[in-house]
């Protein structure tokens, strides 16, 4: 018998003149249709034990294999995967395989995670161990008092080969992963304010004439001397791009004798480490 579908309002009919106590002859002339009866005759046990002459999707029977993993291994998959969400397919076979004592294939743990599951693989969201939301409130404290023209920022962070290492995380769908303690231990560039209590560095210049002492080689040792001896806990060089906006000797002697800077370190919730810092004028590009 060829599969034909009707609509639900063909099968009320058809139900309801069956149960009028017409025969499925008479049903096929009224309708001109060419309805099985066996069609006929299960559509009729449907309703009468369901009231319903379309059978509800809920209750259909499951096609195919039963799972391969119960309810008990989805909670222990999801388990650790909440604990560490990084983790790789051939790390949770592992760890499936010592707590059942059972082998599963890689990919029927990916189908199991994406499609019974309902996870993602996504970037993770990572958090450094020492971040502290008591001193990352402190900072927002100290720097609210500032003009924004007073702000100056450090150049962009570098490449870390170590941080680009489990980078994705799994999660449910429309949800990112809960926050990865992630430490890099290594030096790097860092997002880093700075702050000018005097204003910025070009609202100090002042047009000269150029001579070999504002050389930049020249400029940083100038700015080393200035700052060596004071109570800094970090040093600034000056960048070779600094150029354009007229004398840099003039720069030096600003930083050294006007501006006084306060150098409030914002990495991650750490207040002193071994990192190198440059520092860029927010106005006019002026590194320094």
């Amino acid at each position: 018998m060829v599969f034909v579908k009707y609509s639900s309002d063909i099968k009320a009919i058809c139900v309801r003149w069956l149960l009028e106590g017409k025969t499925v002859d008479s049903i096929n002339s009224a309708l001109g249709c060419t309805i099985h009866p066996r069609s006929c005759a299960r559509w009729k046990m449907l309703y009468l034990k369901t009231c319903n002459v379309v059978r509800d999707p809920a209750t259909y029977d499951p096609c195919g294999r039963p799972p391969k993993l119960e309810r008990e291994e989805l909670d222990f998959v999801l388990s650790i995967l909440e604990s560490d969400p990084t983790l790789y397919l051939d790390e949770v076979q592992k760890l499936l395989e010592d707590a059942t004592g059972e082998k599963v294939a890689r990919s029927t743990i990916h189908s199991t995670i994406v499609k019974r599951l309902g996870q993602t693989r996504k970037t993770v969201h990572t958090v450094h161990p020492a971040q502290c939301p008591i001193k990352r409130a402190q900072f927002t404290i100290d720097i609210s008092s500032f003009p924004a023209n007073f702000l100056v920022f450090t150049d962009k962070s570098a490449v870390c080969v170590k941080s680009q290492r489990r980078r994705m995380g799994w999660a449910p769908k429309g949800k990112r992963t809960h926050c990865v303690p992630f430490k890099q231990s290594n030096i790097k560039y860092s997002l880093l304010p700075a702050i000018s209590l005097g204003g910025t560095f070009s609202s100090n210049l002042i047009v000269c004439e150029h001579s070999q002492e504002c050389e930049p080689a020249g400029v940083r040792k100038n700015i080393f001397d200035a700052l060596r001896n004071s109570s800094f806990d970090h040093k600034f060089q000056i960048s070779d791009r600094a150029h354009g906006l007229g004398c840099q000797q003039c720069l030096v002697k600003a930083v050294a004798q006007s501006i006084i800077l306060r150098y409030l370190v914002f990495w991650e919730g750490v207040t002193k480490g071994p990192i190198q810092h440059k520092l860029v004028s927010p106005i006019h590009g002026l590194s320094s």
